[in-house]
């Protein structure tokens, strides 16, 4: 499966959803407005979004929609169901579009290898970030915290021995000052976050 022509959504990227099959020289497109996707079974589940988020499983079938955005579809092993982040709230949709809320929120997601447990990244907006993880037969119990870092850091997915593939994300701002007389911009940054509030000349 292959993404095609991305177009920017607020902090999204959509894309068009093509299929190309080893050997083939040409994509078949699948479907327009795509989010996110994952293969399920012998097919694609997806998440199209244009004045509604639907999430398809398999393509062609909506099986769940919200008027928010549906992120981070991510497939069970066994892919009899798939967990999504409904507006940040974790939920595991099942093919006969039955969804179960587990009463957690994260920013990303990704199974167990034995799809025992959902594992999943939280934000604490302090610059921390630390990943859970809950038993999806239990909706409702406490997740249980594996592992806390600094930095902005997302949990992509998990390998078969059990390593986490995650990626950081460093972001810094600053503030520079551009003189007429002064040939290079004046950085008046300190550490990684500066910004500007206010500007007065003298």
């Amino acid at each position: 499966a292959v993404g095609l022509n991305p177009r920017s959504y607020a902090i999204w990227q959509r894309y068009t959803l093509a299929s190309l099959p080893s050997g083939a020289s040409v994509a078949r497109e699948l479907l327009q407005n795509v989010i996110d996707a994952d293969f399920v079974g012998e097919g694609l589940a997806a998440i199209e979004y244009e004045d509604e988020s639907q999430l398809h499983f398999p393509v062609g079938n909506v099986v769940h929609r919200s008027a928010g955005v549906i992120h981070s579809l991510r497939a069970a092993p066994g892919g009899k169901s798939v967990a999504i982040l409904d507006q940040d709230e974790i939920q595991i949709v099942h093919a006969d579009g039955t969804a179960v809320d587990l009463k957690a929120r994260g920013t990303s997601l990704a199974w167990s290898t034995d799809g025992s447990r959902l594992w999943f990244s939280v934000s604490s907006g302090d610059g921390q970030t630390s990943i859970h993880s809950i038993d999806p037969a239990r909706p409702g119990d406490p997740p249980r915290v594996e592992w806390r870092t600094p930095g902005e850091v997302t949990l992509q997915d998990i390998s078969g021995d059990g390593r986490l593939l995650i990626r950081r994300d460093d972001r810094q701002s600053g503030s520079v000052v551009v003189r007429d007389g002064i040939a290079e911009p004046f950085d008046l940054s300190w550490l990684d976050r500066s910004n500007a509030i206010g500007i007065a000349q003298a």
